[in-house]
């Protein structure tokens, strides 16, 4: 029964990627005609329709977990790319971005396809935590372990509404939710990939006042010196 549902929830989420994509396609040329003022209702379009395809991903990811295709990851241009995606709702909120990482590349080891949704989904939940505004802090950065080597340390932080302490201990459980309206998969999604690739991940939150969210990922081994 619960494999039937999985194949149903898959075939869903995969026939609406289609019309998505062409909606998202037909917007960005209509972006490219309109004068400035007009393009901010089109940034409107973007955004939910990057917001709907990262439901679709968290669902397809949820319904059928993918073992990691482990490569060198950029993880400042996958950090780039998300906020990228998310810039027309960060400033029409007025919330200031402060980048925490350098232009330089930090490189991990993992799939880039995951950890491009793993971005997105935190980068997207620290927004919505601010819909009046905020701060956003993203830090990226190599840290050491005597046992454990190098690793990638990512840090995402808001000053939004927070978490209830009641509520913070279940919020990797699926389909649990503060949102209204929320699937309540996002996080659970990203604690699965974050341990697929035998990294952590930690919140930290102060109800009313924000969250961090901080991951620790293998960083990509440096090669021998000769």
């Amino acid at each position: 029964m619960l494999t039937a549902i999985g194949d149903i929830i898959i075939n869903i989420a995969q026939q609406m990627r289609s019309p998505l994509s062409a909606i998202q396609l037909f917007a960005e040329l209509l972006r490219q005609d309109l004068e400035a003022d007009s393009q901010e209702t089109v940034d409107d379009i973007l955004v939910s329709v990057h917001s709907l395809d990262a439901v679709l991903s968290n669902l397809l990811s949820f319904s059928q977990p993918a073992k990691p295709n482990l490569q060198k990851v950029d993880i400042v241009a996958v950090l780039d790319e998300s906020l990228l995606f998310a810039e027309p709702v960060i400033n029409q909120q007025a919330i200031s971005l402060i980048k925490g990482y350098s232009h330089n590349e930090i490189y991990c080891h993992g799939d880039l396809e995951q950890l491009r949704q793993v971005c997105f989904n935190l980068v997207l939940n620290a927004i919505q935590a601010m819909p009046t505004g905020g701060e956003l802090r993203i830090n990226a950065s190599y840290a050491y372990e005597d046992n454990a080597g190098r690793y990638v340390c990512i840090d995402i932080e808001d000053n939004g509404c927070g978490i209830d302490h009641e509520a913070i201990d279940r919020v990797f459980i699926p389909f649990f939710t503060t949102k209204e309206g929320g699937a309540g998969l996002g996080l659970c999604v990203v604690y699965r990939v974050i341990q697929a690739h035998q990294g952590t991940i930690q919140i930290s939150s102060n109800y009313g006042h924000g969250t961090i969210v901080s991951m620790q990922l293998p960083a990509e081994q440096e090669k021998e010196r000769r």
